[in-house]
C-alpha cells in the first residue's frame, strides 16, 4: 500500500478548517499532518511536516494569502498548493498562480470534490474550476484585443474548444466525453493553454 498524501491545511476561520482537516482525515489515502490559521504558522508546520500538499483556504485578506502561498512554497517546495477562494477577482487569481499554486477552486464545493482536487493536484495535476476558467478566456480575449500584444499566443482550435468548456462547467471527464478524447489528452491541452498564457507556475 502506498503511503497517504501528507495534507496541511491552511484556514483563518476555525470552523471551516476544522471542517476541512475532518472531511480529509475521514479518507484512507489522506493523511492530515497539521493546520494553520495564517502564512507564519503554515510555514513553521510545513516546514516540520512536510506535507505534500497545502489546502489554503484565501479567505484573509488577498495580499496575505498571496503571501502564504509565496511563503509556503518556498519553505516547503516541492509542496502542491491548492487555492479555495470565494473569489474570481482576476488579481487574486493570477496572483495566486504566479505565487506557485497548482490550482484554484470556487467555493463552496462539496468535499468529495476537494478530496479528489488533492489527489489530482498530489498526481501533477493542475487544476482550473470553471469560474477560473472563465478568466483565463477573459484574459485571452483581453490579449487578443490589445494592439500591444503582437506576441499573443496562439490558442489551437481543440484548445479554444477545451477552454470553452471548461467555462462552460464541464469538468476534464466531461470534456473528454463531448470531443471524444482521452481524458489525458484533455489535461494536455489545459496545461498547453496555461503555457500559452505563460503561466507556467501552474504545472
Amino acid at each position: 500500500m502506498s503511503a497517504p498524501i501528507r495534507v496541511l491545511v491552511v484556514d483563518d476561520h476555525v470552523l471551516s478548517r476544522r471542517e476541512l482537516e475532518v472531511a480529509l482525515a475521514a479518507e484512507a489515502d489522506i493523511e492530515v499532518v497539521g493546520s494553520a490559521v495564517n502564512s507564519p504558522a503554515a510555514v513553521t508546520l510545513g516546514s516540520e511536516s512536510r506535507p505534500d500538499v497545502a489546502l489554503v483556504d484565501v479567505e484573509e485578506p488577498h495580499e496575505d494569502g498571496i503571501r502564504a502561498v509565496s511563503a509556503i512554497k518556498r519553505a516547503v517546495s516541492p509542496v502542491r498548493i491548492l487555492i479555495l477562494a470565494t473569489s474570481d477577482d482576476e488579481a487574486h487569481l493570477f496572483g495566486a498562480v504566479r505565487a506557485g499554486a497548482v490550482g484554484y477552486l470556487l467555493k463552496p464545493r462539496p468535499m468529495d470534490e476537494l478530496t479528489a482536487a488533492v489527489r489530482s493536484v498530489h498526481n501533477g495535476v493542475s487544476i482550473i474550476g470553471p469560474g477560473v476558467a472563465s478568466q483565463v478566456m477573459k484574459e485571452f480575449a483581453a490579449m487578443a484585443r490589445s494592439e500591444k500584444s503582437p506576441a499573443m499566443p496562439h490558442l489551437t482550435v481543440r484548445e479554444l474548444d477545451v477552454l470553452k468548456l471548461m467555462v462552460g462547467g464541464c469538468a476534464n471527464q466531461g470534456i473528454s466525453r463531448r470531443l471524444l478524447i482521452s481524458e489525458n489528452t484533455v489535461k494536455n491541452h489545459i496545461r498547453n493553454i496555461l503555457e500559452k498564457l505563460q503561466f507556467s507556475a501552474w504545472m
